[in-house]
C-alpha cells in the first residue's frame, strides 16, 4: 500500500505541476473526484476549505483535469506510468479502508497513529519516491540528506 500511495502521489504531482498542499488537500468524493470518457480523463477539486498559496479570495480553486495518456502511449510498461490508472488503482484499494468516510481526503495516511495527510507528510513521500528510483532499495532513505526536493517535480513539470 504504501509503494501505490507513493506511485499515485508522485505520478499526479509531476502529471499536475501542483503544490505538495493541494495534493494533500484533495477529497475523494463524487462532488470532488470524477472521471470521465470511461475513466480516460478524471477532474479533481481540492476541498473547498482549501485556498492556494496564490489563489485570490475572490477565486474559487481550481480543478484539475488531465487525460489518461495511456491511450497515447503504444508500449504496456509506459501505462504502468499512467497517473490515471494509477488514481485507478488507488481508489480500488482503498475503498474499504476505514478511514475513507464521506468527504475524506484522498490519500489516506500510511500510519494508524496519523489522523490526516500533511503537505509535509506528501512531500516525503515524494522525495522518497525520486530517491528511491536513483538508488534503488539497497539504500537507506534518506533523502533529507540527498538535496531532493518535492518542488522539483512541479518544476519539471512545469517543463515537460
Amino acid at each position: 500500500m504504501r509503494d501505490l500511495t507513493k506511485k499515485t502521489m508522485f505520478l499526479m504531482s509531476l502529471a499536475s505541476g501542483k503544490r505538495r498542499s493541494e495534493v494533500a488537500a484533495l477529497v475523494a468524493d463524487h462532488r470532488h473526484l470524477q472521471f470521465a470518457d470511461g475513466y480516460a480523463i478524471v477532474t479533481l477539486i481540492p476541498a473547498i476549505t482549501f485556498w492556494t498559496k496564490t489563489q485570490p479570495s475572490s477565486r474559487p480553486s481550481d480543478t484539475w483535469t488531465f487525460p489518461s495518456p495511456s491511450q497515447l502511449v503504444g508500449h504496456d510498461d509506459d501505462r504502468l506510468l499512467c497517473p490515471v490508472r494509477a488514481l485507478r488503482y488507488y481508489l480500488d484499494r482503498t475503498k474499504d479502508d476505514k478511514q475513507r468516510g464521506p468527504g475524506s481526503q484522498l490519500f489516506l495516511p500510511l500510519s494508524p497513529d496519523v489522523k490526516t495527510t500533511t503537505p509535509k507528510m506528501v512531500s516525503r513521500l515524494i522525495c522518497n519516491t525520486i530517491f528511491r528510483a536513483y538508488l534503488g532499495d539497497d539504500h537507506p532513505a534518506d533523502t533529507d540528506n540527498a538535496r531532493i526536493t518535492a518542488h522539483e517535480v512541479r518544476a519539471l513539470a512545469a517543463s515537460w
